[in-house]
C-alpha cells in the first residue's frame, strides 16, 4: 500500500512530493473584488467563471468593520453581476472590509441546512475625509511594533511535555496599555499550560474498555480548576506580577475583555547590549501572573514584561519566525512589584488581529484533545505563521488564474500558515487536525494525498479521508455530539445531512467527514439507520490517529466494529453505508 508524505496545498493543481498540506476544500469558481467610495453606493463585483449555477449569499464576515445588508444572487455560468452594498459607514483611518459568502441550495442564506461556503474577501483599507486607499495588514497593524534592540543570553523554559524553549526576546513589540481594575471580565476555569502538558507522548486511552452505545449521553466538555490570583508572596530573589487582559471583538457588537490564559510572560533585563532573562511564568484564567526571580535582579535596572502568544501546544508568529510580543519596561518597587491590570489590543483595527481568534481556536482544540484523555502535543509547538503573504510557501491560484496567498499546513514538521482571511476557529483547527494527523502517522499519509479538492467533488479515497478528518475536527470541537445540525462556520456545511449536490462515496470528503460526525454524535436517523456511537467521545479520533496506514475511510469500517465486537459489526457496517462509503 503507497504511502503519501507529500505536503498538500488547497485549490492548487495536483503537485509533486513537495507541496504543500490543504487548508479550506476549493470554493466554488467565483471571484469577487470590491468598488468603494467614501460617498455614496459601494459595489462587490462578482463573476461566475464555472459551469453551473449558482445562488449566492454575501454577507459582512466577524473581522470586518463596514456592513453592510446581506446580498443574494443568482449567477448563472459566465455571469458577472455588480452588487449594491450601499453607503459603507466608513470612519477615517484603518477600516476592514470582509466579506463572506454562502452556497445555497434553497437560495435562503441564515442558517439553513444545504449550504456550503464560497469564497471570501478580506481587504484593509484607510479611509479619509474624501478617499479611500487599499492597503495592506502588515503595513497597517504590524508596523505598530517597536524595535527591542540588543542580543538574548542563552536562557531555557520549561514549557512542559518534554520541550524546553530557548527563545530570545521579542525583537518587535507592541505596547500593552493600562486597564481598569474594575473592568468586568469572565474567568477562564483552566489549568496552566504546563499542567496541560502533563501527557505521555502520543496518549490515548483503552477505547474498547468504554464500548459504544445507542441513547443520549451526557457532555464531556469539562474543566480543571486553576489557582487564581496573585501570590501575595516573594521569591528569594523577588517576586513582580500582574494581571493581562485581551481586547476583543465581542459576539454582538462593541469590544470584549477576556483573560489572556495560557499566554507566556517573561521577564527581562538589559546588561549593556545583552538581554537576560530573570523570569518566566504564565497568565491564569483570571488574567493573573506572578514571576519570581531566577536571579537576584541589577539594581538600578528596569525589568521589561513580555507577553507571548505562545505556549507548550502552539505559537503565532510574523513571516519572519518573530512570535507576536506586547512588552513594557517597569521599575521594581520592592521585593514585590504589582504592576497593575495591563490589556493587549486585539479588536478589529487594533494591534494584530485575529490572533486571539487563532490561540482561541487552537487552545480549544487542545482542551477538546486533553479532556477526552488524548495528547495532541508534537515533539515541539506548532508554529503558525499569520499573516502568509508568500505566493510560494502555500502556493495557491485563484479561479481567475491569478497567484494568491493561502493557507497551508507542512506534513514534515506541522508547521501552518495562515492568509489574513482566514484568521477563523474552524481553518486553524483544520489545519492542526493535519498537523496532528502527520504527527501521529509519522508523516506516512494516505495515498492520493495532495492537490486540488473542493467540497462537492469525488478527488481519491486517501485525499477525501485525510481532508475528510480535518473538515470532521472543527465540529468535533466546536459542537456536542447531540447538536441536530451543525453548521461551522469555515466550511458553512451541514455535517449531519450533507446533501448539496455532492459527488457520492468515500472520495469526497465531506462525505467522509459525515460518517466521522454519525460514529461520533448519538442521533438516530438514515436508511440504513445510523444507530450507534462510541461511548467515549474521543473515540471516533482516536481509534482514526491510532490506526494508520489506511487509504480510504471505507476501510474503518472494520476498525471500528473490530474494537467493538461481532456485535457491532452491521450497525457500525450501516452507518458507513449510510455516509455512501461503499459506493
Amino acid at each position: 500500500m503507497q504511502r503519501a508524505s507529500a505536503q498538500v496545498c488547497a485549490l492548487a493543481t495536483i503537485m509533486s512530493a513537495t507541496a504543500l498540506w490543504a487548508t479550506q476544500p476549493t470554493p466554488v469558481p467565483v471571484t469577487m473584488d470590491s468598488r468603494l467610495v467614501r460617498n455614496g453606493a459601494s459595489f462587490l463585483h462578482v463573476a461566475n467563471l464555472g459551469r453551473e449555477t449558482y445562488q449566492m449569499s454575501f454577507s459582512p464576515g466577524p473581522s470586518a468593520t463596514l456592513t453592510f445588508k446581506t446580498v443574494t444572487v443568482m449567477l448563472e455560468p459566465g455571469a458577472v453581476a455588480d452588487l449594491n452594498l450601499g453607503q459603507l459607514p466608513f470612519t477615517d483611518g484603518a477600516q476592514v472590509l470582509e466579506v463572506t459568502s454562502l452556497v445555497s441550495s434553497d437560495f435562503k442564506p441564515a442558517g439553513e441546512n444545504q449550504t456550503v461556503t464560497g469564497p471570501s474577501l478580506y481587504e484593509v483599507l484607510v479611509a479619509d475625509p474624501i478617499s479611500i486607499r487599499k492597503s495592506s495588514y502588515e503595513a497597517q497593524f504590524l508596523s505598530r511594533r517597536l524595535a527591542i534592540r540588543g542580543d538574548s543570553s542563552p536562557s531555557k523554559i520549561d514549557f512542559g511535555g518534554g520541550y524546553i524553549s530557548t527563545r530570545g526576546i521579542g525583537a518587535l513589540a507592541f505596547e500593552s496599555a493600562a486597564l481598569d481594575p474594575n473592568t468586568r471580565f469572565t474567568p477562564i476555569d483552566l489549568p496552566s499550560p504546563v499542567e496541560m502538558a502533563a501527557m505521555k507522548p502520543k496518549e490515548m486511552p483503552d477505547f474498547s474498555a468504554s464500548g459504544a452505545g445507542n441513547g443520549p449521553t451526557s457532555k464531556l466538555l469539562g474543566s480543571e480548576q486553576d489557582q487564581s490570583g496573585g501570590s501575595n508572596q516573594t521569591g528569594p530573589y523577588g517576586t513582580i506580577e500582574g494581571k493581562i487582559f485581551l481586547k476583543v471583538p465581542a459576539s454582538g457588537g462593541g469590544i470584549a475583555v477576556n483573560p489572556a490564559w495560557g499566554w507566556t510572560v517573561r521577564g527581562w533585563q538589559q546588561i549593556g547590549s545583552a538581554w537576560m532573562l530573570i523570569g518566566s511564568t504564565w497568565a491564569k484564567g483570571d488574567g493573573s501572573w506572578s514571576m519570581d526571580f531566577f536571579i537576584p535582579p541589577f539594581p538600578n535596572t528596569k525589568v521589561r514584561v513580555e507577553y507571548q502568544v505562545a505556549n507548550r501546544f502552539m505559537q503565532v508568529q510574523d513571516k519572519d519566525g518573530n512570535v507576536y510580543t506586547w512588552g513594557d519596561n517597569w521599575t521594581l518597587t520592592g521585593p514585590l512589584t504589582d504592576i497593575g491590570s495591563r490589556s493587549i489590543n486585539l479588536t478589529k483595527t487594533g494591534d494584530a488581529p485575529g490572533i486571539d481568534v487563532i490561540y482561541q481556536g487552537a487552545t480549544a482544540l487542545w482542551r477538546r484533545f486533553r479532556a477526552d484523555g488524548m495528547n495532541a502535543l508534537r515533539d515541539e509547538p506548532i508554529q503558525i505563521t499569520f499573516p502568509n503573504t508568500s505566493l510560494d510557501t502555500c502556493p495557491h491560484v485563484d479561479s481567475a488564474g491569478n497567484p494568491t496567498p493561502w493557507s497551508c499546513s507542512q506534513s514534515s514538521d506541522g508547521k501552518i500558515w495562515l492568509a489574513s482571511k482566514h484568521a477563523k476557529a474552524g481553518v486553524v483547527q483544520h489545519e492542526i487536525a493535519h498537523s496532528i494527523h502527520s504527527y501521529y502517522w509519522d508523516g506516512s499519509m494516505p495515498s492520493g494525498s495532495g492537490g486540488q479538492h473542493s467540497l462537492t467533488a469525488c478527488f481519491n479515497p486517501g485525499l477525501a479521508l485525510t481532508e475528510g478528518f480535518a473538515d470532521f475536527m472543527p465540529y468535533w470541537v466546536q459542537f456536542d455530539r447531540d447538536n441536530p445540525g451543525p453548521h461551522e462556520a469555515s466550511l458553512g456545511y451541514n455535517i449531519e445531512t450533507p446533501t448539496l449536490n455532492l459527488c457520492a462515496g468515500a472520495s469526497n470528503e465531506v462525505h467522509v467527514s459525515a460518517t466521522f460526525w454519525d460514529v461520533y454524535d448519538n442521533h438516530t436517523d438514515g436508511s440504513p439507520s445510523d444507530t450507534w456511537y462510541f461511548t467515549h467521545h474521543g473515540a471516533a479520533v482516536g481509534i482514526f490517529l491510532n490506526n494508520p496506514g489506511h487509504d480510504s475511510m471505507a476501510e474503518y469500517w472494520n476498525v471500528y466494529s473490530n474494537i467493538l465486537g461481532p456485535q457491532w459489526l452491521i450497525p457500525v457496517m450501516n452507518t458507513f453505508t449510510l455516509n455512501t462509503m461503499f459506493h
